[in-house]
């Protein structure tokens, strides 16, 4: 028996049959660790085949006997679409991801629904596919989940920018008010062994890895035991952290340590206002400054996440934003527009105000604006947007930028973060004008 693993994407990044060449920046595409996680606990007696479709044309023609697919909002409609063409072929279809999860009602219309970590229900939905008794919805509960070492075979033949990618965690306790994570996991945190995760690590055989947890500093006393397991492997990392990631001197002296050579950070707005409508654990932007300076005193690149459309918003936001940046000397950017993703209090409360401009789920991908703002018109946000990424990616800047971090990361034999860095978010410019 076989299962397809889907991915599915947006139309502009999608491949058509008989294209070869994959749309979208390579430093921008990583694959899904979901589906080599369910993989590593598919029974043998299935053969498996991931389609992303960013990489990939799907073929409604090739045969299988059950389709999985996992999206998130941006991408539900596209699962949707899918779920229903194989319905037609009477081929069952079971959906995943942060979106079934959070929409279990709308999305059981279009096959059986994972509500939560598959890694807990898997083996029952396995056995009732067998069975031919599907069910409508799978509860899985996150605290009996245990963090799995994924079967990274999946991704064997896929042009990714690396599919070095660990999870030594997943969830967040942190309540931003925007944020869906916070919502699927209710504010739980689960982590990995430490011991299980080094050996993980050790059987990649790689030294670049590329950590995908949400948060990965939520544990400090956690994150700081796995730094200095990490010491002895003399691997080059990056991850996604707080900004109080940059205020915990043992912790990155321990990051240096081991490797650590970048961070994404969400910042989300320099606004003070801003911060506490989003219900932040720090809503005073000063803060941002003394940790940013602490993380470069480390020789740590920071790539920083902006979102503007917030209702204390003003048309000088873009402006003051790119002073910060440019000031602050930070890496790389996200900017992207304030979105309400749905089940979130912030969607709750857009609904509520009749704010919400936009129901298409296709656009909640923070490159357009869905809701109606107070302050500014949506028009005048993506002009702002690509206002600060025309300034941040000007030559000359982009120069400076290249040579600032050059010796620094050569001495470390960081190459690979380098080019990442200074130049692939260089395509949020063309997603933004799309």
């Amino acid at each position: 028996m076989k299962i397809l693993f889907v991915v599915p994407t947006r139309e502009w990044l999608r491949i058509k049959q008989f294209e070869d060449k994959p749309k979208g920046s390579l430093f921008l595409r990583l694959p899904s660790l979901s589906v080599a996680i369910i993989a590593a606990l598919t029974p043998k007696e299935f053969e498996f085949k991931l389609i992303d479709e960013q990489l990939d044309f799907l073929d409604y023609q090739e045969k299988t006997d059950l389709v999985a697919i996992t999206c998130n909002t941006a991408t539900a409609n596209r699962a949707y679409e899918i779920a229903e063409n194989y319905h037609k072929k009477n081929i069952p279809v079971i959906l995943g991801g942060i979106h079934p999860t959070l929409n279990a009602n709308e999305a059981s219309k279009y096959g059986s629904v994972i509500v939560g970590p598959a890694e807990s229900v898997w083996e029952k939905v396995i056995d009732d596919f067998k069975n031919k008794k599907l069910k409508k919805i799978y509860e899985s509960p996150i605290s009996d989940l245990k963090l799995i070492t994924p079967d990274r075979s999946v991704f064997n033949d896929k042009k990714y920018l690396t599919t070095n990618i660990i999870e030594a965690s997943r969830g967040c306790m942190n309540s931003c008010y925007f944020c869906s994570t916070a919502c699927a996991f209710d504010r739980k945190y689960i982590t990995k062994d430490i011991n299980a995760l080094i050996n993980e690590i050790k059987n990649l055989g790689s030294k670049t890895i590329l950590f995908v947890d949400d948060n990965f500093n939520g544990n400090k006393e956690y994150t700081k035991e796995l730094l200095k397991a990490l010491i002895p492997l003399k691997i080059k990392w990056g991850a996604q952290v707080t900004y109080d990631f940059g205020l915990d001197e043992e912790m990155l002296k321990l990051a240096k340590k081991s490797g650590c050579v970048g961070v994404f950070i969400g910042f989300d707005s320099i606004s003070n206002q801003a911060l506490k409508n989003f219900n932040k654990i720090i809503n005073n932007a000063d803060l941002y400054k003394k940790s940013i300076s602490n993380i470069r005193k480390n020789s740590i690149m920071i790539q920083g996440s902006f979102i503007f459309g917030n209702d204390s918003d003003t048309n000088n936001i873009f402006k003051n934003t790119l002073k910060f940046i440019l000031d602050s000397k930070i890496d790389a950017v996200f900017l992207g527009i304030s979105t309400p993703l749905p089940s979130t209090k912030f969607y709750s409360k857009m609904k509520a105000e009749n704010r919400i401009a936009d129901f298409n789920w296709e656009n909640y991908d923070y490159r357009h604006c869905v809701i109606k703002p107070l302050n500014m018109t949506c028009e005048e946000i993506l002009s702002g947007i690509i206002y600060i990424h025309s300034q941040f990616f000007r030559p000359d800047r982009m120069i400076l930028r290249f040579l600032r971090t050059f010796i620094i990361l050569i001495k470390r034999r960081s190459f690979f973060w380098l080019l990442s860095y200074n130049l692939g978010f260089l395509s949020r410019i063309r997603m933004f004008r799309k």
